[in-house]
């Protein structure tokens, strides 16, 4: 009944096209026809000439996270977990990539909001620290290196200046005490 009018090759070319209000409510229809059937839970996989396509359910809240309890946030988690696991990957390894990328799209002020809410502070060393630490890696004259890797992880070091200066007095032999 259908296959005259909807898969023939004058309405594939008109794909372009706005639907029309009937292939609006016929698509809705048919969508949730089939996301209600036993055996789909919230995706829908259609077939295409090539790639099929998936659609999933979304359902929109009412309310922000910010303002839900615990159990709807940790609902939300994993529907976000679950979506996330299609899009990368079923590794977990494919997941953490994914994870780890979105992390760096952000902006540093979204990124120290993060680390603030989950109680991850960023490490601040001394310089005397600071020199130890190069003298244990090995690292005597590759203080940018150093503080490089350790900007990677987040931590705040003195500047080389200071660094240097506290070498100098260590080799003159006239530090004292701190």
């Amino acid at each position: 009944m259908l296959k005259g009018t909807l898969l023939s090759p004058e309405t594939e070319a008109e794909t372009t096209k706005p639907l029309t209000n009937e292939e609006e409510l016929l698509s809705t229809y048919l969508i949730r026809r089939k996301l209600n059937t036993p055996g789909t839970k919230d995706t829908v996989r259609l077939k295409t000439k090539g790639q099929p396509l998936f659609l999933q359910k979304i359902t929109m809240p009412r309310k922000g996270s910010s303002t839900v309890k615990s159990p709807f946030k940790r609902k939300r988690e994993k529907h976000l977990e679950n979506f996330r696991l299609k899009m990368s990957g079923s590794l977990e390894a494919d997941t953490l990539k994914q994870k780890a990328s979105e992390f760096k799209s952000l902006n540093k002020t979204a990124k120290a909001k993060i680390t603030s809410l989950l109680g991850l502070h960023r490490g601040k060393f001394t310089v005397a620290e600071t020199r130890a630490m190069k003298e244990a890696m090995n690292m005597t004259y590759q203080m940018r290196l150093q503080s490089k890797l350790l900007k990677i992880i987040g931590s705040d070091l003195p500047n080389e200046h200071a660094v240097r200066r506290l070498h100098k007095q260590i080799t003159a032999g006239d530090i004292t005490s701190r």
